[in-house]
């Protein structure tokens, strides 16, 4: 995982990570009850994508002895240094304060035998000026989760993918 973040992004995350201007809804979590209780806490940490140089963080928390999850993810292309919008909230008028970070949210659909299933919902991208749909995977081992995303629906463009990795806080 790449360690060389902008300083706008920093601030960015730090700002998602001390509170956003919204609250995240739960999203069901598809899991036997061992699967959840190794899937509970509080995680952190960032993707990026390889073909797109787009990177940012992820936060997700799923509280002990729940089938709910909460988490986000901040996503900043390195060409506008803009964060992207949920697809029904492309329009930074139809927020409150236009400024603040708006970050995209994560539904999980399902975690078998230490394996992360999910998806984002989809946003809009200003780069291509397109609403995308991104897919990811991952491994559970231990305090760390490891994965690949694909993203689709850029039109005439093949998907494109890249790497995440959170941390559990402790």
């Amino acid at each position: 995982m790449r360690r060389h973040i902008a300083p706008t992004l920093l601030v960015t995350a730090l700002l998602v990570l001390l509170g956003c201007s919204r609250t995240p809804a739960p999203v069901p979590v598809q899991a036997s009850p061992a699967a959840l209780a190794d899937l509970a806490g509080r995680w952190e940490g960032e993707y990026h994508g390889d073909e797109t140089g787009r990177s940012g963080s992820i936060v997700f928390t799923l509280a002990a002895g729940s089938d709910t999850a909460a988490g986000d993810v901040l996503m900043i292309p390195r060409s506008t240094g803009v964060p992207l919008r949920p697809a029904e909230r492309a329009n930074p008028q139809q927020r409150d304060d236009p400024a603040a970070p708006e970050v995209l949210t994560i539904r999980f659909v399902r975690v078998s035998g230490g394996e992360i299933r999910g998806e984002l919902l989809p946003y809009r991208a200003p780069d291509c000026e397109c609403t995308l749909e991104t897919v990811f995977t991952g491994a559970l081992q231990g305090d760390r989760i490891t994965g690949t995303f694909t993203t689709y629906g850029a039109p005439g463009a093949r998907p494109t993918g890249g790497r995440w990795e959170v941390k559990r806080q402790r």
